[in-house]
């Protein structure tokens, strides 16, 4: 019934699977007898913590309590119930290039050294100075693949044809770059 990636029932009380993938952590938690409307359920998500009951239960009685592993970003973050059985919250990680232990802080957590990350080709996933990277061996291919000079030999002609300037006295025509 979940998705691909890490499903755990948790045996302390708390009934949820969760599963994950660089970018978002998924939480699922299934209402036995289902729900008669959502608004009889709260859910409460913040940057590290969340929170998930029954209106009808005591005051203080979770479905789900406690702290997150890592830090999300709640305003990307969303909820909802599917048959008013299948509570679905999808977590936006605010580090989007890490595996978490655990969904909830003092859970069971599990290896996260066995996990294969998922192939992405969207360069805005990655930080800055690894975006800068990729681009510029992305334009370094394209003119490769042209026959036009790398972006390592464009600023090499650029800084000899401004030192030509410079020096006029000197016969750079015949000047190879290496």
């Amino acid at each position: 019934m979940y998705k691909n990636g890490i499903n755990i029932k948790e045996n302390d009380g708390q009934q949820y699977g969760w599963s994950q993938t660089t970018k978002e952590l998924t939480i699922y938690v299934e209402f036995s007898p289902p729900l008669k409307s959502i608004s009889e359920i709260a859910v409460e998500i913040t940057s590290q913590s969340i929170s998930v009951r029954r209106k009808t239960a005591p005051e203080g009685e979770y479905i789900l309590k406690g702290k997150l592993w890592k830090p999300i970003k709640v305003d990307e973050s969303t909820w909802h119930v599917e048959d008013r059985k299948l509570l679905t919250i999808e977590l936006m990680k605010l580090n989007r290039l890490e595996w978490w232990n655990c969904a909830i802080v003092g859970h069971k957590e599990v290896d996260t050294t066995k996990l294969q990350p998922e192939v992405s080709t969207d360069v805005s996933d990655l930080d800055s100075k690894t975006q800068e990277l990729v681009n510029k061996m992305m334009f370094d291919n394209r003119q490769k693949a042209m026959g036009l000079p790398t972006s390592d030999e464009l600023k090499k002609q650029e800084m000899l044809k401004k030192f030509a300037e410079q020096h006029p006295e000197f016969d750079f025509s015949k000047a190879k770059i290496q």
